[in-house]
């Protein structure tokens, strides 16, 4: 029994030490990117220090399911705050629905969404890095449209600038290789003639392929006026709406704004231009968004950033109450000294 227990110790003693090392060797990667510009060189610092592997909660050491205790070094599954490593060489698959509040994740190695069941993950902040894949549907295999895969970026107030100066947190930043595929839909069709006021149903010129009850759909409005407002959508005279049933290329649905069954507006041809008029499905079964995004203020969003890399790829997605810019001001980019402190700027990136 004792040689058992120190064989144990001894194993758990170069684990241990092994992932000193490379947290160790991690960190100084980290800030080995654009020696030539120093701008860049602590833009890329700031991102990587906001996960740094040293101070992860679970690091995944084996392939397998994010909810099997088996893929961690501690031998649990990520609880709430956890701070999370998927390291490299190693695939790790998100396949269940969680409301566990996750700090961060940061992917060196593989984390794969499953296409077959319905998932959700709520984070904080993900960071994928220049070698990290983050895949959540292929092109080969894109989420299956029977199912769902959320991502819901925490609501946990304002950003903290003495960890984050330049303000990177709160959503995706990746840096390496993410690939998003959500299931196929027609993402507009054409509209057979002019729609009036009152209209309960709307006939297509196509068949709208991958198009369901339960679908959000948009008519964008023909009418325009210096009057009026976006909040009151008295400039324009969109229209969002529920579609309820579909018979052939004919749409029945519910008026978002009213919970009526007919449209509100006029919806008319532009003449002398040989323009015709659509309308956009902009339901998507993979989901982006802010945790409670239509009530929090713009510098509570989360965003995403996919940066210094190419080989990044997303198709029928949805991003909802991303962006913490407000356009109707000017952009105010921080400003941060050499000591890492936010001295200015900042208050609308």
């Amino acid at each position: 029994m004792k040689k058992v227990y120190l064989h144990l110790r001894a194993v758990l003693i170069i684990v241990a030490a092994s992932l000193t090392i490379n947290a160790y060797t991690q960190m100084m990667d980290d800030c080995s990117a654009h020696p030539d510009d120093e701008d860049l060189h602590s833009e890329h610092c700031a991102v990587f220090a906001l996960v740094p592997v040293d101070e992860a909660t679970h690091i995944a050491v084996s392939n397998g399911s994010w909810f099997d205790p088996a893929t961690w070094n501690v031998f649990s599954v990520p609880g709430i705050n956890a701070q999370v490593v998927i390291d490299s060489n190693i695939t790790v698959t998100y396949d269940n629905v969680s409301d566990v509040d996750i700090n961060w994740v940061r992917v060196i190695g593989t984390l794969n969404f499953s296409a077959t069941v319905n998932s959700k993950l709520k984070v904080l902040t993900i960071v994928v890095d220049p070698v990290g894949h983050l895949n959540i549907g292929t092109a080969a295999t894109p989420i299956l449209s029977t199912v769902n895969a959320n991502i819901i970026f925490s609501n946990r107030g304002a950003i903290d600038i003495s960890n984050d100066p330049y303000e990177f947190g709160k959503g995706l930043i990746s840096h390496g290789f993410t690939v998003i595929n959500g299931a196929y839909k027609k993402t507009y069709c054409a509209i057979t003639k002019n729609l009036v006021a009152g209209a309960s149903s709307i006939k297509l010129g196509e068949v709208a392929t991958g198009w369901k009850v339960g679908d959000q759909i948009v008519i964008p409005g023909t009418y325009g006026t210096y009057g009026g407002d976006f909040e009151g959508n008295t400039l324009f005279h969109d229209e969002e709406l529920t579609i309820t049933s579909i018979s052939g290329k004919v749409i029945h649905f519910t008026n978002n704004a009213t919970g009526g069954t007919t449209l509100l507006y006029e919806h008319k041809f532009p003449t002398g231009y040989g323009l015709r008029l659509y309308v956009a499905n902009i339901t998507r079964n993979v989901t982006f968004e802010s945790e409670d995004y239509k009530t929090i203020s713009f510098d509570r969003r989360a965003h995403v950033m996919l940066m210094h890399n190419i080989a990044q790829y997303v198709s029928y997605a949805a991003f909802k109450g991303l962006g913490r810019t407000d356009k109707n001001i000017l952009v105010t980019d921080p400003i941060v000294d050499a000591f890492g402190n936010q001295v200015s700027g900042g208050e609308n990136v």
